[in-house]
This record gives C-alpha cells, structure tokens and sequence, in this order.
C-alpha cells in the first residue's frame, strides 16, 4: 500500500487524494513520502516489530551462564533457599540475590526457555515426604472416625 500511495505521488497526485484513496491520513502520506525520498524502495518495506530477540537483556551472557549453570548443578537450599526442587520463583529469588534484579515468574520463564530448560513435574514422592504424617493421613486419623463425631459433623457442613 505504501508503495502504491508513492506512485500516486509519482504520477501527480495530491497528498490529500491519495490519502483518502487510501484511507490514511495526510501524515501518513507525508512519513511515506520522506521515507521513500530518505531510502527509496526499500524504506518502505515492512519489518518485524519490537525487539530482537536477545536484544536489550537485563542479565548479561555472562550472568545467564551462571544463573543456569548454579540451577544445573544445585538444588535451592545448597543455595540459601528453602525447598529442594526448583520453580522459576525460586529462580527469581536467586537472581535477585545475585544481582539485585527481579523478575516476574513469566520473565523467569522466558529466561528458562532460551537457556533450553524445562520444568518437568516431581516424582509423586517428594524428598520431604514424611512417612509417619503420610501413614497417619492415609488412615483416616486427621479428620477423625468417619462414623462418629466432630469429623462427621465437620464433613456435613462442608457440602
């Protein structure tokens, strides 16, 4: 369309006709003209918008080397967190401590794709489990007997 809106200039046209031929306003018309002026043909061609990616980064290749490197070789808490499998919050509070720099959790993420990692989801049996309270839990203990009592009172009210 660009192109097209020049070569109505080209031939003769009015700024104001060939914006209302082509629905644009007379600004656009005139940055079109200035830009085929400054660089010809090829200053009119569409490019890809926003930013390259890799460009404008907070955290250096350097420092990228070494978040990912410290989440490859350490679980959290050999780092001063709390835990033993790593989330991107916990990446997060890493790089801060490291660097001062927050980021959110999908920032984190970003971060976690490019450096080709991916979170996969725990065995069903977690480092911390404790087999007692598991044991406890599973025979019914918690809530109390289910024929009797504040469980079953408790269990009523919560439908």
């Amino acid at each position: 369309m660009r192109l097209l809106a020049v070569s109505a200039l080209v031939e003769g046209r009015d700024r104001s006709e060939v914006a209302g031929l082509f629905r644009v306003s007379v600004r656009a018309v005139d940055n079109w003209w200035a830009r085929w002026q400054a660089g010809g043909r090829d200053a009119l061609l569409s490019r890809p918008r926003g930013r390259r990616t890799g460009e404008h980064q907070v955290l250096s290749e350097a420092e990228q080397a070494a978040v990912r490197q410290a989440v490859l070789d350490h679980i959290p808490s050999d780092l001063g967190l709390s835990g033993q499998l790593w989330t991107r919050g916990q990446i997060g509070e890493l790089i801060f401590k490291l660097y001062g720099v927050r980021f959110t959790e999908p920032g984190v993420g970003k971060y976690l794709k490019r450096w080709g990692l991916t979170f996969q989801r725990p065995d069903k049996r977690a480092v911390e489990q404790d087999p007692e309270a598991v044991r406890y839990l599973a025979g019914g203990d918690l809530a109390g007997d289910p024929g009797q009592g504040e469980g079953r009172e408790r269990r009523d009210s919560l439908r």
